[in-house]
């Protein structure tokens, strides 16, 4: 989550990590230049971008195929509603797939300019006019191609996108739709909508680039830099000096230098342009990281510079933050009941503590659980989550990061050898295959060319006659 009071046959982990290369066997040159792209190390399908819920993660890859695991109880995986739990990644969506967005129990999606929804949607968290849940992906809006879609997110039980023009005119803004109880969808009201409303214009030269829903409160962003704020305000999450019951639209909380954003459960995370951290609201668990449990109703400076993006656990109780500095260092505060800060402890920290001393890139807290990128595109996580269980009804604590999807197969050669072309690849524990198609005109027809499927072991060499004027080769775990 960048810094982002209700509560199928399953397919190995990094299955479909596939390295596309092309060879021209008849135009050696161009085939020269395809194989300088990807000499040396190169790393395929790499997970991109982490979203996580109470209990359900979504995640994509460089292919932009999205990824989901996790409960699945309300239909918020997408994956039909026979499955109540994915204890490893289910492909959902094979491509195209932009931002995501986890709720208490539904999820969003973006494809181009369309948005997708699934799950939960008693309160109309889903925005298609009704009240049913559903259990798998359905498109509730499609913006013309006069305008863009902006930043999506989701809170509790309510869900928040963007619209603008290339011209940045009054049309667009900041949309909600979804539970309303304590003023979070900024309308003026107390009223749940299950269909989209506009609840912040645009101003001329001016567009939201950013939205975080916590449970009963919504951060925003304009492109100025300023904060905005609506909602439960009653532990003082809004940093607006007060602590009024609610905040039903939108209010300027910090008037520039704002870069990002994070809502969570009765408190809120906001990080400048200067690299500093601030944090204002509940602190019962210390997640304000000021080393005291003492509520703050304005925003207090936390990490003085260096911090990039950071995420605050907003569907639970007691409640955690996580941050990531320059140098891709992870940090944690507050809570640790479950692991969830992955130090092997269960003791809470009041003042921030290191986690991962390097190579982080992305963050995201969910229900007690946390789940973080790496610069080899490896998802991890730590806490209270489904994962690699054999009986998987109940949530495993795991103390310390374990390894969700592992990074994509690498290559450690790809050469010419006579008439043959050899690709070289490095000792892989789980397996995985070599495939061809003569092209990538979908539906792709791949086939098997490695010496017998889920190749294991030391380096193996695969030869394949230059039989045709052009061939697409990809590594995959399937």
């Amino acid at each position: 989550m960048r810094c982002s009071k209700k509560q199928l046959p399953v397919r190995s982990p990094g299955s479909r990590n596939w390295l596309v290369f092309c060879r021209q066997a008849l135009l050696l040159p161009a085939f020269a230049a395809c194989l300088g792209l990807i000499q040396g190390k190169v790393i395929a399908q790499p997970v991109t971008q982490v979203a996580a819920g109470v209990g359900h993660i979504l995640f994509t890859k460089a292919d932009g195929s999205l990824w989901v695991m996790g409960e699945n109880f309300d239909g918020q995986l997408g994956i039909g509603s026979q499955i109540n739990y994915a204890d490893v990644p289910q492909q959902l969506v094979s491509s195209g797939v932009g931002q995501i967005a986890a709720g208490s129990a539904h999820s969003l999606y973006q494809k181009g300019n369309t948005l997708w929804v699934t799950g939960n949607n008693t309160a109309g968290e889903l925005g298609d006019g009704t009240s049913t849940s559903r259990s798998t992906p359905e498109q509730v809006l499609s913006v013309p191609m006069s305008e863009s879609l902006g930043p999506i997110a989701a809170g509790g039980a309510f869900s928040l996108f963007g619209t603008y023009n290339s011209n940045l005119t009054a049309s667009g803004g900041l949309w909600a739709m979804g539970d309303n109880e304590l003023g979070q969808l900024g309308d003026g009201t107390e009223t749940n909508t299950n269909l989209p409303e506009e609840v912040f214009p645009n101003a001329v030269g001016i567009r939201v680039t950013s939205a975080s829903g916590g449970l009963y409160h919504t951060l925003f962003t304009l492109s100025d830099g300023s904060l905005w704020a609506m909602g439960d305000d009653s532990l003082g999450e809004l940093g607006n000096g007060t602590n009024n019951a609610t905040i039903p639209k939108p209010q300027l909380i910090v008037s520039s230098n704002v870069t990002a954003i994070s809502a969570g459960y009765g408190f809120s995370y906001f990080c400048k342009s200067d690299g500093s951290l601030w944090a204002m609201g509940d602190n019962s668990a210390g997640q304000l990281g000021d080393g005291t449990t003492n509520d703050s109703h304005v925003p207090k400076l936390i990490v003085r510079s260096n911090v990039v993006s950071v995420a605050a656990s907003f569907l639970t109780q007691p409640p955690f933050g996580l941050f990531l500095k320059k140098d891709g260092s992870l940090w944690g505060i507050g809570d640790n009941g479950s692991g969830q800060l992955g130090l092997g402890t269960t003791n809470a920290h009041y003042l921030p503590v290191q986690i991962v001393p390097s190579n982080v890139v992305a963050v995201a807290a969910g229900g007690g659980f946390s789940v973080f990128i790496k610069t080899d595109g490896s998802l991890w996580g730590m806490g209270a989550i489904y994962y690699g269980q054999t009986n998987a009804n109940a949530y495993t604590n795991n103390y310390s990061p374990i390894e969700i999807a592992p990074p994509p197969p690498t290559l450690t050669s790809v050469s010419l050898s006579g008439a043959n072309l050899v690709v070289l690849w490095p000792t892989n524990a789980s397996g995985f295959y070599l495939q061809s198609a003569s092209n990538l005109v979908p539906p792709v027809a791949w086939s098997f060319v490695s010496r017998g499927q889920g190749v294991v072991g030391s380096q193996n060499a695969v030869t394949n006659p230059l039989s045709r004027s052009q061939q697409f080769y990809r590594l995959s775990n399937q």
